[in-house]
């Protein structure tokens, strides 16, 4: 993977014990943060984020978990009016913004959290919050150090500012503030407009005018603002709800359940109902524990507020019929001759950046497109690049028999029982990646036992299997990585999960090195063996 420059400051804020999360451009975090502000991520959490988002910002998380209290100066008044408070002239870690402002990094002050506005200009960022930090880069501009933190130590924050910040009468929110504030940030944002258009509306304000003009005020100091048609329709909402009586939550959750396929969590019910009032909330939980007492639904037995449905039917396998011969099917690293592919089979190639992961889906491709209608799915190249690749295999153009799509997501709408459907790759972020079990059993269903789905997905470095981890391997019936060699000479792929074995030996741990020459040809050794006969092999050959 490339190391940009964001992803060095990352890993060396990480070094200093700092919590590190990646943002995007418009400063909002890329991933679920809220853990990261009761521990620090893991190196190679870090390299993951930036594999993925490898054009990132890098975020700072403040508080306790990094000993870190932040002041926010975003002007010229700001920076006057916290004179009376903070010293010109102290010395700790500063930091310029993409906007010219300054943040001043103080050592961590407990029981300072958030606080916007109190002293006019300034904003403060403590437990729960987090800061934008250098190098990252913005529509204004860059950030960067002016007084770097490994050259002085962080200072403590002055008397008279802990004084004025910890007054509570001090720092009345107004709607401009708004935005620095996770709730009123995507994702949280509508339910905080509406939860707050509600509690007005059943204090009485129940003119719709005054409703709207209230509620516009809090939309229009969200990060962005929320659209003039969200407005009217929280209000039309609202105004709604405080006239309804005969909403039936239970009904409501109970037709949701039975749309819903495998796991899920009580919170998406809330947000998919528009569940915000704590007696529907409280409606739901109790629909549901009716639905786990009628067996409907089982609780996860080791994660709270997680439930699936339960499946009492199973559909009758017809094996007196089923075919035995194995698929015809061709592989790299003649995987063929070490496994049996039966029809409906998935095949998983999970690989780090640029490893080699698109030249065996080509390669796979190629050995089988005579034998099967083929299918290309690519969520990262465009038709110029794909043929670039493709003008490097020793193939007439004409002679490709494939079809090719540009595809990122929802692949068991597009895979056909009866071909070869190749997916380079599946991309998965940190909301999904425990999905990635539901995907594969969404496309095992579709392929309906024929055909065949040779998958990628990516791999972070010094992970032993894919993104998605273990919930990605229940249904392969072939699982490989694709790694770097230490000293990035060449790769290593290895069998992590092989059913249906042809061998006496078990294939499963069983590696080849090899190297990817001109971008295209596999030169592999050609035995698959265990880490510990690594002595015993052959000269490295061409796979064709």
């Amino acid at each position: 993977m490339a190391y940009t420059e964001q992803l060095a400051a990352a890993l060396a804020y990480r070094s200093m014990g700092w919590s590190v999360i990646p943002v995007g451009p418009d400063k909002r975090p890329l991933i679920k943060w809220l853990e990261f502000q009761s521990r620090v991520a893991s190196e190679d959490e870090v390299m993951d984020w930036w594999q993925t988002y490898p054009e990132a910002n890098v975020g700072v998380v403040t508080g306790k978990i990094s000993g870190l209290t932040v002041v926010d100066i975003d002007s010229e008044e700001g920076q006057k009016n916290l004179s009376a408070y903070i010293p010109e002239g102290i010395v700790t870690p500063k930091a310029i913004t993409n906007r010219g402002g300054y943040h001043l990094y103080f050592a961590y002050f407990p029981g300072l959290g958030n606080r916007v506005g109190v002293i006019p200009g300034t904003d403060l960022r403590g437990d729960g919050g987090y800061v934008v930090a250098p190098p990252s880069k913005g529509k204004a501009g860059g950030y960067r150090w002016e007084v770097q933190p490994h050259k002085v130590p962080l200072a403590t924050l002055p008397q008279d500012y802990v004084v004025k910040l910890a007054d509570p009468t001090a720092g009345k929110v107004n709607p401009e503030t708004f935005a620095t504030t996770e709730a009123f940030e995507p994702g949280r944002r509508n339910d905080t407009v509406f939860h707050a258009a509600m509690t007005m509306a059943k204090g009485g304000m129940q003119n719709p005018d005054e409703l709207y003009t209230f509620t516009k005020a809090l939309a229009d100091g969200c990060r962005p603002p929320l659209e003039e048609a969200e407005v009217k329709d929280i209000v039309k909402h609202v105004l709604e709800r405080m006239t309804r009586t005969g909403r039936n939550v239970s009904a409501e959750v109970n037709d949701w359940v039975g749309e819903e396929y495998g796991e899920f969590r009580l919170i998406d019910v809330y947000t998919d109902l528009g569940l915000a009032e704590k007696a529907d909330k409280a409606t739901a939980r109790k629909a549901i524990e009716r639905l786990i007492t009628g067996k409907i639904l089982a609780r996860h037995p080791t994660k709270r507020g997680v439930y699936r449905k339960i499946v009492a039917e199973a559909e009758e396998i017809d094996w007196m019929s089923a075919p035995t011969d194995p698929m015809d099917v061709k592989l790299p690293f003649d995987l063929h001759e070490v496994v049996n592919i039966y029809p409906g089979n998935i095949i998983v190639v999970a690989g780090e950046t640029n490893v080699g992961k698109t030249t065996f889906m080509i390669e796979t491709m190629r050995l089988n497109m005579f034998n099967f209608p083929t299918e290309f799915f690519s969520s990262e190249m465009g038709p110029s690049e794909l043929k670039s690749r493709l003008m490097k295999f020793p193939v007439d153009p004409k002679s490709w028999r494939f079809k090719a799509y540009e595809r990122t997501g929802n692949f068991s709408d597009v895979i056909k029982p009866h071909h070869l459907s190749i997916v380079d790759f599946m991309e998965l972020d940190g909301d999904n990646l425990f999905r990635i079990g539901r995907y594969l059993h969404e496309i095992h269903d579709k392929l309906n036992g024929t055909g065949l789905a040779v998958i990628a997905v990516q791999k972070g470095k010094k992970f032993e299997v894919g993104r998605g981890g273990e919930f990605g391997l229940e249904k392969p019936r072939l699982y490989v990585t694709m790694s770097r060699t230490p000293d990035l000479s060449g790769g290593v792929v290895r069998i992590v999960k092989a059913k249906n074995r042809k061998t006496i030996s078990d294939p499963n741990g069983k590696i080849q090195r090899f190297t990817i020459e001109d971008g295209w040809r596999i030169n592999a050794d050609g035995v698959w063996r265990y880490e510990s006969d690594e002595d015993e092999v052959k000269p490295k050959r061409r796979l064709f």
